[in-house]
């Protein structure tokens, strides 16, 4: 069910506080807002988005601490009873309203879907950090607009773009090259190709060293081995602006590290999965 919230945010232009509104005519009126600040709506809706990520933020971690603490007491009640012999499985199964009143603080309000659509028009590339949030933030009517918009600007924006994304944005960036949406993970390439940092680079690294064996279509497998392909061709670039930065710790820290290193067999790219494992190598034990 979609959730609808809609409150008063503090610092925006008061125009905007009806963007999302159930009713037609403030709707109407919110537009019009939009029009009449002219070049300056790109900024009021951008305070808008940062906003609404903040309470998004604040309800999330008051709701997780709350669940915490009532399932903590749940967990306490459990342990007296199982000891008075009297245990009931009841106790433990009220956790399970845990993830759906935590997804209630997670939920995008209809006021920041409506100023991430309104700010899509303005094919202004300091969008892609709040429109990156939304997108990875929960399911909404408007994900299929937000996803075009992004698809639009991640490969036109500019190196300077870098400055203004947020680690949770970037962090955000990064998780959509682990996703199914092969078109997307290509226009974050591209994009990376301008704007990236060290901070992409494990993500990057990863999907150019992934090997999927699942079954698919050559179409599938074709726009898979592009994008593979586009990840490695992106790795010396970031690699490069890493040294540039000095970012010599996310340069050379692997993306994990195994519990046991004479455990991991070491397979080419793109190698048959059926390869006798006694060719494979192993890496070096340390002295």
């Amino acid at each position: 069910m979609k959730q609808v919230i809609n409150h008063t945010v503090e610092g925006v232009h008061p125009g905007l506080h009806k963007l999302g509104s159930e009713i037609a005519t403030e709707r109407l009126q919110a537009e019009a807002a939009i029009e009449a600040l002219g070049t300056r709506a790109v900024d009021e809706l951008l305070r808008l988005l940062a906003a609404e990520a903040n309470l998004r933020t604040k309800r999330l971690r008051a709701r997780s601490l709350w669940a915490l603490a009532a399932c903590s007491l749940i967990v306490v009640m459990a342990v007296a009873k199982l000891t008075e012999g009297r245990f009931d499985p009841s106790i433990i199964s009220a956790c399970l309203w845990v993830p759906s009143f935590i997804a209630v603080a997670a939920a995008v309000s209809s006021k920041a879907s409506s100023a991430a659509i309104a700010l899509i028009r303005y094919e202004d590339p300091r969008a892609i950090g709040p429109l990156v949030e939304l997108l990875t933030s929960s399911v909404t009517p408007f994900n299929a607009e937000v996803r075009r918009g992004l698809m639009q600007l991640l490969p036109a924006a500019p190196a300077s773009i870098r400055t203004i994304l947020s680690t949770r944005q970037v962090n955000c960036i990064n998780n959509l090259l682990k996703g199914s949406d092969r078109e997307l993970s290509m226009a974050v390439i591209k994009g990376l190709e301008t704007f990236g940092t060290a901070r992409s680079l494990p993500a990057v690294r990863r999907l150019a060293d992934s090997y999927k064996q699942q079954v698919m279509s050559d179409t599938e497998w074709r726009a898979y081995s592009e994008l593979r392909q586009a990840a490695r061709a992106l790795l010396p670039i970031l690699e490069q602006r890493a040294n540039e930065q000095g970012d010599s710790e996310i340069l050379l820290r692997p993306a994990s590290s195994p519990d046991s290193p004479e455990q991991v067999l070491l397979r080419p790219v793109g190698a048959p999965t059926n390869a006798d494992e006694t060719q494979l190598l192993r890496p070096a034990q340390p002295d």
